[in-house]
C-alpha cells in the first residue's frame, strides 16, 4: 500500500514539473529514479503475495495469469496514454497514473491478511539471515539467478533501442506504442499455452529454446523493412519473455513462505541489474556502430548465453513438478 502512494507521489511531481514547463533531463532522471524506487519496493512483495493466495499445484499458471495481467496493461496503457497526450497533453497521462496508482492503494488498504504463524514468529533479523541464507547456498537459486541475469542482459537490447527503430521523430510515438502492444500480446499469447508446454516440454529445454527464440526475434526486428515485419518480431520477442516467467517459478518454489519476500527482492535485483546494465551496454554499442549491428550483436551474444544456461546445473531437471 506504501509503494502505491510512493508512486502516486512520483506521477504527482511529474505532471507538476511538466505542466509549469521545468522539466529537464536531469529532473526526468532523478523523477525516473524515484519511480523506480517504488517499483523496487512493490514488485517482491507483489510477488510474495501469489503464492499466497492459490495453492502450490497452480502456482505457474498464479504467475502466468499475474503476467497476462501485466502484460495486457502493456496493451490499454501505450492506447490511453496516446489518447490522452493527443487529446489533452502529457500532463493528464501522469494525472491519470496518479490516480490509478492511489485507488490501487486503497483496495489493498481493505484486502485483511492473516500472516501465517512462522511469519509472526520470525523477528527482523533473524528472516533477514535466513532469507540471505536460502538464497545464497541454494545451487537451484543460484542457477536461477544467474539464467534471468544473462537472459535480461540480452532481451533489454529490444526495448532500450525500440525508439532508435523510428524516423523521422514525429512517428515515432505511434511506432513504439505499437511494437510495445505486440510485444505484450506475444506474451500474453505464451502464458495461455503455458499449461501445455508443461505437459511436453521439459523445465531447462522452454529456458533454452525461449532465450534462442528471442535471439531470432532481435534479428528480425533489426532488419525489419517495414513496421509490420518489425511488429510480428516484437510479438515472437513477447512469446520469448516466457522464460522469465518459468525463472520466476522456480525462484518462487525454491524459497520458505516466510522469507519469500526477501529471496524474490534478490531475484528482483538480479532481473533489474541486468536489465540496466545491458540497456547501458547496448545503447553504447549502438553509439559507436550503429542501431542494427548492437541488435544484432546482442542477438550472437544471446546464443551464448543459451549455451551457458544449459551447462548448468537444472534448476528443475526433468517435469515441472511442484
Amino acid at each position: 500500500m506504501f509503494t502505491q502512494f510512493w508512486v502516486a507521489g512520483v506521477a504527482v511531481l511529474i505532471s507538476i514539473t511538466v505542466a509549469s514547463g521545468t522539466m529537464s533531463a536531469r529532473m526526468l532522471l532523478l523523477l525516473t529514479f524515484a519511480n523506480g524506487i517504488g517499483l523496487a519496493m512493490r514488485m517482491p512483495v507483489f510477488a510474495a503475495i501469489v503464492p499466497g493466495l492459490v495453492p502450490r499445484a497452480q502456482l505457474a499458471p498464479a504467475i502466468a495469469l499475474n503476467g497476462v495481467a501485466m502484460n495486457a496493461s502493456r496493451i490499454i496503457g501505450p492506447i490511453i496514454a496516446g489518447a490522452l497526450i493527443a487529446s489533452a497533453g502529457s500532463v493528464y497521462v501522469f494525472a491519470l497514473n496518479a490516480v490509478l496508482s492511489v485507488v490501487a492503494g486503497f483496495v489493498i488498504l481493505r484486502w485483511k491478511h492473516e500472516p501465517t504463524p512462522s511469519a509472526r514468529r520470525a523477528s527482523a533479523s533473524s528472516a533477514r539471515s535466513a532469507s540471505a541464507c536460502s538464497s545464497c547456498q541454494s545451487s537451484r537459486m543460484h542457477t536461477v539467478l544467474l539464467r534471468v541475469a544473462l537472459f535480461f542482459l540480452q532481451s533489454i537490447a529490444v526495448l532500450a533501442l525500440l525508439p532508435g527503430r523510428a524516423r523521422p521523430a514525429r512517428r515515432r510515438r505511434a511506432r513504439n506504442a505499437l511494437l510495445l502492444a505486440c510485444l505484450g500480446v506475444g506474451a500474453i499469447g505464451a502464458a495461455l499455452l503455458l499449461p501445455r508446454l508443461r505437459q511436453r516440454m521439459e523445465f531447462d529445454r522452454v529456458v533454452r529454446d525461449g532465450t534462442l527464440l528471442q535471439s531470432a526475434a532481435t534479428a528480425v526486428v533489426a532488419f525489419a523493412p517495414n513496421v509490420a515485419v518489425a511488429a510480428a518480431g516484437m510479438i515472437v520477442a513477447g512469446a520469448a519473455w516466457l522464460v522469465a516467467n518459468t525463472l520466476s517459478v522456480s525462484a518462487q518454489l525454491s524459497l520458505p513462505d516466510w522469507v519469500r519476500a526477501r529471496g524474490m527482492s534478490i531475484y528482483q535485483m538480479a532481473l533489474m541489474g541486468s536489465s540496466a546494465a545491458g540497456a547501458a551496454l547496448w545503447g553504447q554499442v549502438a553509439s559507436l556502430t550503429d542501431l542494427r549491428a548492437s541488435l544484432v550483436l546482442a542477438g550472437r551474444e544471446r546464443h551464448a548465453c543459451a549455451a551457458a544456461g544449459a551447462a548448468l546445473p537444472s534448476s528443475r531437471r526433468r517435469r515441472w513438478k511442484t
